[in-house]
């Protein structure tokens, strides 16, 4: 008799789940269907052209071991070449899988249905990681959390269930996480709370067996990584730019409850007190407080590898330097603490009180987040917009580069390295090399140079194109 039961709550469970997906789709579709046509913008050009180049250049990307996020762009450059359309919708199903999953670990965590498909709503409706879905050459952030998440799935799993092919599963998923972007090795730590909070684990020997495998894995990658560069004399780019700086690495990841995508505080807004002060004085009120904690310690974990590099600014000087996708990762424990808080007062106060509070704080939620999101997209469509003219107007001018084609761009849409990136991409030529100083070049024998000038009128644009050494005698004599 009891089957009967089972079976109807096994099919409820379904149903549910299925409307959780529903929820999560028809955000991200209002949320970033505007962008779907969104052109492509800096270090976007450099994987593309990539596509042109050797297997070595695809698999390392910008200079990075992440070759599982590299080596996606292949199959999409496959079926989409130069059209930014789906590389976006890549990136925005990739925003779905992540929320889902998500909700199913949620559910594990929890326990709790309601409580998990607020987290995933939460967390596909904020907007402070914006960048990562709405910057193509990211899709490696939103490939991590996939393998991140599907990690932690596979090693409950085998913590509750004791079966060892999950844990083996919970490795390989690690690993690709980890060879998709560096942030994932935050996981061992994240695993540690785990034990500690969710599943009741007091035996240190026992939670360090656990991680250990973990921690090989982080330590095979940095060596591996790192002699791989050498063997093909090459610098790793990401090393670039790594800094300690502990300050940031402990307050800077608490702004992922009211930061803006652009990564600008707004020291005048109340939200940026107002909601860690209410989250810090619920941890005393409500019932659920390892899970409140637990969601505390995940922002603070998540962000530690990511700390570690310049690049993240909270007054950034360039578009792509905003701390927004750094706060992707984190950004899922923000949505785990803000529902475990919703979902606690309605326990603590009563049904009604908690059904009130939750409609108007995610009514707010909302209406905050979407305008946010709908102004970052606009900004990230509108600063790749002349690139997309400027491209366009050059395939009219010269519909062809020929082989070692040099050139100078004057009052060109973007950065010099870019501009060359961007030619190389469109023209599916990557010899066409950019003159970094053209009062001192002259062209050799073989070489073909070319001086272009950019005329911008409004929304229009005329290019002229001369041949290098005519172009700068008539500049000159101007």
């Amino acid at each position: 008799m009891s089957k009967v039961p089972d079976a109807s709550n096994r099919i409820h469970a379904r149903w549910f789940s299925l409307a959780v997906a529903a929820i999560i789709a028809v955000v991200v579709f209002v949320y970033y269907a505007p962008f779907l046509n969104n052109f492509f913008d800096y270090d976007d050009f450099r994987y593309v052209e990539n596509m042109y180049k050797g297997f070595l250049d695809i698999l390392l990307g910008y200079g990075s071991f992440r070759i599982v996020s590299n080596l996606a762009w292949w199959p999409i450059f496959h079926f989409f070449a130069f059209d930014p359309v789906g590389y976006n919708v890549f990136s925005f199903a990739m925003l779905f899988a992540d929320a889902l999953l998500l909700y199913f670990l949620s559910k594990k965590l929890l326990s709790d249905s309601v409580s998990a498909a607020l987290t995933a709503i939460l967390f596909v409706g904020g907007s402070v990681g914006a960048d990562a879905v709405l910057w193509k050459c990211t899709n490696s952030t939103l490939m991590c959390f996939f393998f991140y998440i599907l990690s932690l799935l596979a090693y409950l799993r085998w913590r509750q269930g004791g079966d060892l092919p999950f844990a083996l599963a919970s490795l390989a998923a690690f690993i690709f996480a980890i060879l998709s972007k560096e942030e994932a090795a935050s996981l061992p730590g994240v695993i540690i709370l785990l034990e500690f909070l969710i599943l009741g684990e007091r035996g240190v020997i026992a939670i360090a067996k656990r991680v250990a495998p973990y921690c090989v894995i982080i330590t095979l990658y940095i060596v591996g990584s790192r002699e791989f560069f050498t063997l093909v004399g090459r610098d790793p780019e990401p090393s670039k730019f790594f800094k300690l700086r502990p300050l940031h690495t402990v307050l800077s990841p608490w702004s992922v409850f009211s930061l803006s995508p652009e990564g600008l505080y707004d020291f005048s807004s109340i939200l940026l007190y107002l909601i860690p002060i209410t989250l810090l004085i619920m941890l005393f009120f409500l019932p659920r407080r390892r899970e409140l904690c637990f969601a505390f310690g995940w922002i603070f974990l998540t962000f530690v590898p990511q700390s570690f590099t310049s690049l993240g600014q909270f007054v950034p000087k360039y578009l792509f330097n905003s701390m927004s996708r750094y706060l992707f990762l984190p950004s899922a424990g923000a949505a785990l603490a803000l529902a475990v808080v919703l979902v606690g007062i309605g326990s603590r106060w009563g049904r009604k009180v908690g059904a009130t509070v939750a409609v108007i704080v995610i009514g707010l939620y909302f209406n905050v987040h979407y305008s946010r999101v709908h102004e970052r997209g606009s900004v990230w469509g509108n600063d790749a917009e002349p690139v997309r003219t400027f491209l366009r107007e050059m395939k009219i001018v010269i519909p062809q580069f020929p082989p070692h084609s040099y050139v100078a761009v004057l009052d060109a849409p973007t950065g010099r390295a870019y501009v060359q990136q961007s030619l190389r991409a469109s023209y599916q030529n990557p010899d066409i090399t950019w003159i970094v100083d053209p009062l001192k070049y002259h062209p050799k024998n073989g070489e073909n140079a070319y001086l272009i000038r950019c005329l911008w009128r409004e929304d229009n644009l005329k290019i002229q194109v001369f041949d290098f050494e005519s172009g700068m005698k008539q500049l000159q004599i101007r």
